[in-house]
C-alpha cells in the first residue's frame, strides 16, 4: 500500500538522518567549498521527511473518501434489494384454511373434524367446511401431528380427548372463547414450550392453568 510505503521511507530517512557522521570538519565549516549556501543533510532529511508527511495526509484523506464512497454504495444497494424484496409490494396475506387436509363428519348443527391429514408445521382449523360449522375437534384428531402452531376459528366448542396427543413441536395453540369443553390429555406429550393464547377468562385460559400451560392472554 502506499501508505505504508510513505511511512517506511519516513522511517528510514529519521533513522540514517540521526547517524549522520561528524567528518571533524568543526562547527560552522563549508564542507563542499562553496558559498555556504548549500543545505546540511539534516536539512535535507527535514524537508524529506516533511514531503512525505504531506504525502501521507493526502493518501490518508483520499482513502477516508473512497472509504465513505464504498459505504454509501453498500447502503445503496442494501436500499435496492429491500425495495426489490418487499418495499413496494403488497404484504403476504396469510392462507386460508384448507379443508382438503382434514377428515371430518357431519355431526347435529354442523362438523367434527376426525383427523388431520396435512404436514403443515401451521394448522388453522376452519369455522366451515362445505358451508357447515365446525363445531368441534375429535379424539386423537391430530395425534402425532407434525403441526407447530394450531389456530383454532371462533366457533368451535369442543376438543376431544387426546386431540394434539403426542404432536411433540406443538408450542403454540390460539383458542377462541367459544371453546367451552376440553377433554382430558388433550395436549399431553406436546411441547414442554406449549403455551396457549386465549382470552384471560375463557374456559381455555381455566384448562391451562389447571394443566400448568402458560397462558397468553387475548383481547
Amino acid at each position: 500500500m502506499k501508505i505504508k510505503g510513505i511511512l517506511i521511507a519516513m522511517s528510514l530517512c529519521l533513522l540514517f538522518g540521526g547517524c549522520v557522521p561528524d567528518d571533524g570538519g568543526g562547527a560552522g565549516q563549508d564542507t563542499t567549498g562553496g558559498s555556504g549556501n548549500q543545505s546540511t543533510p539534516t536539512e535535507a532529511y527535514e524537508a524529506l521527511i516533511a514531503q512525505l508527511q504531506q504525502e501521507l495526509l493526502a493518501l490518508q484523506e483520499e482513502h477516508l473518501q473512497e472509504s465513505e464512497e464504498y459505504q454509501a454504495r453498500i447502503d445503496e444497494l442494501e436500499a435496492l434489494l429491500a425495495g426489490q424484496t418487499g418495499g413496494s409490494e403488497e404484504p403476504e396475506q396469510p392462507s386460508q384454511p384448507d379443508p382438503s387436509v382434514f377428515s371430518y363428519i357431519e355431526v347435529d348443527g354442523g362438523i367434527e373434524i376426525t383427523s388431520y391429514l396435512g404436514h403443515d408445521t401451521q394448522v388453522t382449523v376452519p369455522a366451515q367446511i362445505d358451508g357447515k360449522p365446525v363445531l368441534s375437534i375429535g379424539e386423537y384428531a391430530f395425534r402425532n401431528s407434525p403441526a407447530e402452531q394450531v389456530i383454532v376459528s371462533d366457533g368451535v366448542q369442543s376438543i376431544g380427548w387426546f386431540a394434539f396427543y403426542g404432536s411433540y413441536k406443538l408450542s403454540s395453540a390460539i383458542l377462541p372463547a367459544s371453546v367451552t369443553q376440553i377433554g382430558y390429555g388433550a395436549f399431553d406429550l406436546c411441547s414442554s414450550k406449549l403455551r396457549i393464547t386465549c382470552p384471560p377468562s375463557s374456559y381455555a385460559a381455566q384448562y391451562a392453568v389447571s394443566y400448568g400451560i402458560e397462558v397468553i392472554p387475548t383481547a
